[in-house]
């Protein structure tokens, strides 16, 4: 995927996120297959510490709205477990063998982990929101169980699931056409694609595989 120069991002306390115009949220009950999230958003220049800190609430069940520019509707069920929200952009380090993922914040790095870190991880270089179980010791890890995109390459970003003719994603009860249809898609596969929106339409200007087709 392509890579964003974007500043780092304010961390922001827990719940479920109340989003933007931007759209859904991907949890980690719908890796088999819900709809994923496309958020808009710019994050602030953040001043780095080492000691980051992360408040955290219950979540409520928050609900969601249909994207103004992306033009995506929530059908993913927000996460309703008290997690931490924690804003930033993702980094990939270690080596080939032993990867590794984390989120670059305001107040610090955390390394990612649980079931969506490979989401994440196909997500370098993006400004996210992931929401999950935060620990500090012996380094700062988040346990991540739903995420969503704030801006790829400085740009919103619509997230979909490519259709079967390979020419449009289906974004919650949506389907939103590519213009043109990036080369060489998997039906089945999820992916971003930047560019204006028009309508059911969306004029691609970069793109990038999240998920392979299962």
């Amino acid at each position: 995927m392509k890579k964003s120069a974007a500043a780092f991002a304010i961390i922001v306390a827990a719940c479920a996120p109340a989003n933007n115009d931007a759209g859904e949220t991907v949890s980690a009950d719908s890796v088999a297959g819900s709809a994923p999230v496309a958020e808009t958003g710019s994050p602030d220049s953040p001043a780095k510490s080492d000691a980051p800190s992360v408040a955290s609430e219950s979540t409520a069940a928050v609900p969601q709205r249909g994207q103004a520019n992306a033009g995506t509707r929530s059908t993913a069920a927000p996460p309703t477990a008290a997690q931490d929200r924690v804003r930033g952009i993702v980094r990939l380090t270690g080596t080939v063998l032993e990867p590794v993922t984390s989120i670059e914040t305001s107040q610090g790095t955390y390394v990612v982990r649980g079931a969506l870190e490979p989401d994440v991880r196909a997500l370098a270089g993006a400004v996210v929101i992931l929401m999950g179980q935060v620990s500090t010791a012996p380094r700062p890890v988040i346990d991540v169980e739903a995420y969503s995109i704030t801006e790829i390459e400085g740009q919103p970003a619509t997230v979909g699931t490519v259709t079967s003719d390979g020419r449009a994603l289906v974004i919650g009860s949506d389907t939103v056409a590519l213009e043109p249809p990036p080369p060489g898609l998997q039906p089945g596969s999820r992916i971003w694609v930047t560019g204006a929106r028009s309508g059911r339409t969306v004029r691609v200007t970069s793109f990038g595989v999240i998920r392979p087709a299962q």
